[in-house]
Formats: structure tokens, C-alpha cells, sequence
């Protein structure tokens, strides 16, 4: 064996020695080719993919921690050039049409739970450059049971089907115009949801305003918003990952949902 080999044989041992626990390795000999390699423990796993959670990076006694990031480019050309549009008193506008490549929108999400696995907590750091908005929003969530869970941060009013889950995943086909007039926003508040009974679904949410995001707490009002929602899924039990408005996920039995939401704020002009 030549010294170079002895030198790492010599080292891998030493690192067994000094009892390096999150480096453990085994050192075994090949005799064909009388080589020596370190072959890694892989009793722990970690680092692995969570579909909708992203990728698990701690996993203790005491919590867990995954990192999920989302990412939308987009290239937007507005034809014909010159375009207008004539107001309610009559009044014509030039439309400054678009041409430009954006980065447009990215989340990155740190989620898992922390002390207790019923207590579990999110935190989102939010961009859309197009508008330079930038928000960091979160949530912790005690998870008494099926039926109930309470939730404190800042979340979504369940006024509309889009924001019990898929926002903002959705393709470009499923922004309808409908859904952009009638739903709220984001807000601080507290909410509860569950499952009361097999494929009947709930949430309830106060939240401080319509919408809080570009909002000081200076400038909010006293009096809250008020959301729910309700909806059964009596045929799957499910209709995607996220509840979305088409069928992504390759249903081969019927898949059913039904529901109905409701909001209430008093706003004041701006």
C-alpha cells in the first residue's frame, strides 16, 4: 500500500476515533482494486422531498424544518403598440403598452414544527418585483384535531375558492376575472378549520382589514373582517393537492366539490 493510501486509511480512522457522530463511516477494502473508500451512514435521512413542503433540512426532537421556494419568470408584450381607451366621462387615453422580461414573483417558505408536532409554524417572504411589493408573512397553527385547528398570523380571507390553498399556483387559464373582483386578501387575524364530518370542510377567519399588505397598523380601522367557508368533497374525498379550479392530478374516479364562502369588511376609502 502505498503512502498516500496509508495517509487516508490513517485519517478515516482518526476521524472514527475522535467519535465525529455526524460523519460516521465505514471504511471497508476493495480487494480488486485495492482501494479504500468511505461509504456514508444512512440510518438518518435527511434532505429529501416533501411534494407542496419542499425540501426537509432539520428533522429533531424538538422541530423540523423544511424550505420550499417558488419562482415565476415571465416575458410580456402587449400588441399593438398604440392602443386606447376612453373613460367614463368620455375622455381618451393613450395605453402605455408593456414590453419587458420580469422575474416576476418568488416565495420562499420555511415550514415544520417546532417544540410540539401540533405546533407548527410558516414563514413566507413574499416578492412581486413587477410592483415592488415585498412582504414577510407567517402563521402558527395548534392542531387540536380533525375537526379543529387554530391558526394566528397572516392569512388569507376564505372569501373566495382561490384562497383555501392554490393561490398563487395556478395557470394562466385559471385567473378568472370573476375571482380577481370578488376576492379579499391577506390579512392579520386568527382562523380555525378542520374536517366536521367525512368530506365536509370548513374556515372560519377575523382578520384585521380586506386586505392588509402596503397597510400600517396606524391606518387600519376598528372594525374587522369577517370570512368563511364551507365545502364537501363527498365523491375523493379530495380535489388536488391544493383544491385548484381544474384537474391537474389525473383523476381516474369522478372527483367533487361543492361549497359556497362569504366576507365582510367595512373599509374606508384607501
Amino acid at each position: 500500500m502505498g503512502l498516500a493510501r496509508r495517509l487516508l486509511v490513517a485519517a478515516v480512522l482518526g476521524t472514527l476515533a475522535r467519535g465525529d457522530a455526524r460523519l460516521l463511516a465505514q471504511v471497508t477494502r476493495d480487494t480488486t482494486r485495492d482501494t479504500v473508500r468511505a461509504q456514508p451512514d444512512t440510518s438518518e435521512r435527511w434532505g429529501a422531498i416533501d411534494p407542496g413542503k419542499g425540501f426537509t433540512v432539520a428533522t429533531t426532537d424538538k422541530g423540523t424544518l423544511a424550505i420550499s421556494a417558488y419562482v415565476l419568470w415571465r416575458y410580456l408584450n402587449q400588441l399593438p403598440v398604440v392602443e386606447f381607451y376612453t373613460d367614463h366621462l368620455g375622455r381618451r387615453f393613450q395605453v402605455k403598452t408593456r414590453n419587458d422580461l420580469q422575474l416576476h414573483r418568488i416565495l420562499l417558505s420555511f415550514l415544520g414544527w417546532i417544540y410540539l408536532p401540533k405546533l407548527s409554524y410558516v414563514v413566507t417572504g413574499w416578492t412581486v418585483n413587477s410592483t415592488g411589493q415585498v412582504a414577510l408573512v407567517g402563521a402558527l397553527t395548534y392542531d387540536f384535531s380533525n375537526a379543529f385547528k387554530l391558526s394566528g398570523g397572516i392569512g388569507a380571507l376564505p372569501g373566495t375558492r382561490s384562497l383555501l390553498g392554490s393561490h398563487p399556483y395556478w395557470l394562466g387559464t385559471d385567473r378568472f376575472l370573476a375571482d380577481e373582483y370578488f376576492r379579499p386578501g391577506f390579512t392579520g387575524g386568527a382562523w380555525g378549520e378542520g374536517e366536521i364530518a367525512r368530506g365536509l370542510y370548513y374556515r372560519a377567519m377575523v382578520g384585521n382589514t380586506i386586505s392588509q399588505l402596503g397597510l400600517t397598523a396606524g391606518q387600519l380601522t376598528r372594525y374587522l373582517a369577517t370570512a368563511a367557508s364551507i365545502w364537501w368533497m363527498p365523491t375523493t374525498g379530495e380535489f388536488g393537492p391544493r383544491g385548484a379550479f381544474g384537474d391537474y392530478e389525473d383523476h381516474r374516479k369522478l372527483a367533487t366539490r361543492f361549497g359556497t364562502s362569504y366576507t365582510h369588511s367595512r373599509e374606508n376609502r384607501f
